[in-house]
């Protein structure tokens, strides 16, 4: 029985120690600060056509408002990250040649009041000059290093880098490494003025109020004293003085205002591109709060199961003098013990049980010195709680023994604790609620997850490569149609596609108005980009009209159904010819059938079509279907590879076949999935450990019964029914109970999924049905036993 107990309270344990230092890690961003009351991001908050957009940046031309006007704001620091992935060419001394780095993130422009709203402790150089002095960089101490390796960091200011051949910086300054967990990972930043002065104005027009990119970002610190209120009413002022709305349009369906959000909240803001999700981290906790739930209701269960075998023993030391006080410091002190010994299970269980919650580690979690100190602290204070969780109602009812009715043996008669009592009954039907609860979600999470992956999308993505390209948006070339023709001479391909992005991806919108029943409406449409070859590649249906030509650019679009009935066109064919709502510049080509723009959790939405392909970042490639073992895509691929790298000598390959992109849309739901799994095997794993220890007591209390039994004419399976029937119908129970949940949360879950698969009654019954198969599985393991035991043997035994 303590061998179950110990199992049972380990792995809980467990799981609440790595769930303890995941959510730990993640409730610790950005919270170092010396003032993180004070220090906010200025945020923008859009509707547009009715249709709300949250954005971490702002219009360019608010910074050096802020600087300029607002009142009650101490710093502020515009941080534009421009570069994704960056070519680095370090100037070494010694070296004839430049030492290049690829790849390289993290890379901003910035002002100095930078490293002093983040207290950044500058280590070499300065700082100071970043507001006016263009071509510096003010590098971490781990690219320092990396950069200048063996180089002491006091001469490292002064040497020349270059950023994609084309801006060349001297390092001002080094500043000190992060100690904290933070979601503003700077290692290099690039002084503010370097950006006109490299060419590149575009990036940084002061003069567009109605442009926002979340790669432009401000950040405050308010002077003490200063109420964010304050500020904000400022801010909103300033933007709509220099942002007025158009004539005639509806502030309830389309505006733009400013929003300030405390540093400490960036991290769990996913409406503002935080990393962390809330919900994720919740739905953690309350896994560890089942989890060890579960251990604890297996330790109160086979503790009091095994009431009678103490009863004598608290009879005696009741007799000779024990007080009650000293018998429940005795049972707390014995749970204490084997809390202990669960503990150091669960410390050695932790590697396999990290696991399972792999995919919910941050890459920041390390388990090192610190953590370990984190644990030294948690795992006592837990010991205590399951301590006092698990022990004290046995210690109390145990207690409870009366010498009297202990010497008759009528210690446990008509008690909680007898084999009809209801406390355990109770506890066992709700280790199986949470049991069942687990098995119906991992039922419904994974066959929604197959019904997603297996929809009809209403275009093709077998065999269907997404190839990226070296695209610079401000320094456009036409190599992609140099590739594009060169491929073309490929057999293993079959068409070719020149786009922004695919027929799944990207989420560029545009407002259009539109005529409806005498009324003028304004609609959000998505908007894709693609040539002629576009329609035939994705087999997408084109209903009516004809497909798009080069020469169509922005003159003529196509449009799926959905934009079409908005306009008031119940047939595709009335739409063609007409112009594309209000716009009197844009014909209307042709009318393609509805086709899914985005994940099965997104509805069909309004959609147009362009051959607008200035930004051709992408280029769609057909391959000829893979024959029997051929590997003749393969092949292909590593050929249409050889052509890119005589295109494009300094970039790498990418490319990523289409139907595997599309799985990367449920990411989450696959996490999810895998969590469900392991999850449902722990807590079935935990529910039947207890099951069995309570069959185990039971058949050992119940032996003299089943040896007259036996002696008297049953059959083993008439003892393992006898044996089985009552905790058979506590697990149905606890399957009734806990279908209605499952029904109800499953439910809500899926609201999310405009495409869904149905939640039939199948799903239910074969849940129940499973988990009721597993405890008969598990009672039968025993019960067996029991059953065919010598009934000479029983009738001996004392």
């Amino acid at each position: 029985m303590s061998t179950l107990n110990i199992l049972g309270l380990s792995i809980g344990l467990s799981a609440s120690l790595i769930i303890y230092l995941i959510v730990q890690y993640q409730l610790g961003f950005d919270k170092h600060y010396a003032h993180p009351d004070r220090i906010y991001r200025v945020v923008t908050h859009m509707r547009f056509a009715g249709t709300d957009f949250k954005n971490s940046g702002v219009p360019l031309p608010v910074a050096p408002t802020v600087k300029r006007e607002i009142t009650g704001i101490e710093k502020s620091a515009a941080i534009h990250s421009r570069f994704d992935e960056v070519k680095v060419s370090v100037d070494r001394p010694g070296n004839s040649k430049k030492i290049e780095f690829k790849k390289q993130k993290h890379i901003s422009f910035a002002d100095e009041d930078f490293f002093d709203i983040f207290e950044k402790k500058i280590l070499a150089g300065t700082s100071k000059g970043m507001n006016t002095e263009p071509g510096v960089v003010v590098l971490s101490e781990t690219r320092a290093r990396l950069y200048f390796p063996n180089v002491p960091l006091e001469q490292i200011p002064g040497s020349v880098i270059t950023y994609n051949d084309t801006i060349q910086v001297h390092v001002g300054g080094i500043f000190a490494n992060e100690t904290y967990q933070t979601d503003l990972k700077q290692e290099e930043v690039i002084s503010l003025p370097t950006i006109k002065s490299a060419g590149l104005s575009q990036l940084a027009d002061e003069t567009q109020w109605t442009s926002v990119s979340s790669s432009s970002e401000l950040y405050i610190r308010l002077s003490t004293g200063t109420k964010p209120t304050t500020v904000l009413k400022q801010l909103q002022g300033a933007f709509h003085k220099y942002s007025k709305p158009q004539p005639g349009q509806d502030p309830a369906k389309n505006f733009t205002k400013l929003v300030l959000q405390p540093i400490d909240s960036l991290h769990f803001s996913q409406e503002y591109g935080g990393a962390a999700n809330i919900k994720t981290l919740n739905g953690l906790m309350i896994l560890a709060a089942f989890l060890l739930l579960l251990g604890c209701i297996n330790f109160i269960n086979l503790s009091t199961a095994q009431a009678s075998r103490r009863a004598k023993e608290i009879g005696i030391r009741k007799t000779v003098g024990s007080t009650r006080k000293q018998l429940i410091g005795q049972f707390l002190s014995e749970t204490f013990l084997l809390t202990v010994l669960a503990s150091m299970l669960a410390i050695i269980l932790t590697p396999l049980l990290l696991k399972i919650f792999s995919d919910f580690v941050p890459e920041g979690l390390k388990f090192d010195e610190t953590t370990w100190k984190k644990i030294l602290i948690f795992v006592p204070l837990l010991i205590v709680v399951v301590s006092l969780l698990a022990g004290f109602y046995p210690a109390i009812v145990l207690s409870k023994f009366k010498p009297v009715l202990v010497l008759k043996n009528q210690a446990y008669a008509n008690t909680s604790l007898s084999r009809t009592g209801w406390l355990r009954k109770t506890l066992t039907v709700s280790q199986f609620i949470i049991a069942q609860f687990f098995v119906i979600a991992t039922i419904v999470v994974g066959r929604q997850i197959h019904y997603s992956l297996n929809m009809d999308t209403g275009f093709k993505k077998e065999n269907i490569v997404t190839l990226t390209m070296p695209f610079d948006f401000y320094k456009p070339d036409d190599k992609i149609f140099v590739l594009t023709n060169k491929l073309k001479s490929l057999s293993g391909i079959e068409r070719l596609s020149i786009s922004g992005t695919p027929a799944i991806n990207g989420s560029m919108s545009s407002a259009y108005k539109i005529q409806k029943e005498g009324k003028e409406y304004e609609i959000n449409v998505q908007v894709r980009n693609g040539d002629s070859n576009f329609i035939p590649l994705f087999g997408i249906t084109l209903l009516a009209g004809r497909n798009l030509n080069i020469a169509d650019s922005n003159k003529a679009f196509l449009i799926n159904e959905s934009f079409a009935r908005e306009m008031g066109y119940m047939k595709p064919a009335e739409a063609v010819g007409h112009y594309l709502g209000q716009d009197k510049n844009i014909l209307i080509a042709g009318v393609m059938k509805d086709f899914n723009l985005s994940s099965s959790r997104t509805g069909i939405m309004p959609m147009a079509l362009r051959a607008e392909l200035r930004d051709h970042s992408e280029l769609q490639i057909a391959l000829r279907p893979e024959s029997a073992g051929a590997g003749n895509q393969k092949k292909t691929i590593l050929e249409i590879e050889k052509y890119f790298k005589a295109l494009y000598p300094g970039n790498d390959f990418i490319y990523n076949y289409y139907d595997q992109e599309i799985k990367d849309f449920y990411q989450s739901e696959q996490k999810l999935a895998k969590l469900l799994n392991w999850s449902t095997g722990l807590s079935v794993f935990i529910s039947c450990l207890g099951l069995l220890g309570l069959v185990i007591y039971t058949a050992n209390q119940r032996q003299k019964e089943i040896g007259i039994r036996k002696v008297l004419g049953a059959s083993i399976t008439q003892v393992v029914n006898l044996l089985s029937k009552d905790f058979l119908k506590l697990v149905i129970i606890a399957c009734v109970i806990a279908i209605p949940i499952a029904w109800w949360a499953c439910n809500d879950w899926l609201r999310d999924f405009p495409f869904r698969a149905p939640l039939s009654a199948w799903i239910f019954f074969a849940g129940g049905m499973g988990l009721i198969t597993i405890a008969f599985f598990i009672l039968s393991i025993k019960t067996i036993k029991a059953a065919a035991a010598n009934p000479v043997d029983s009738l001996r035994a004392e």
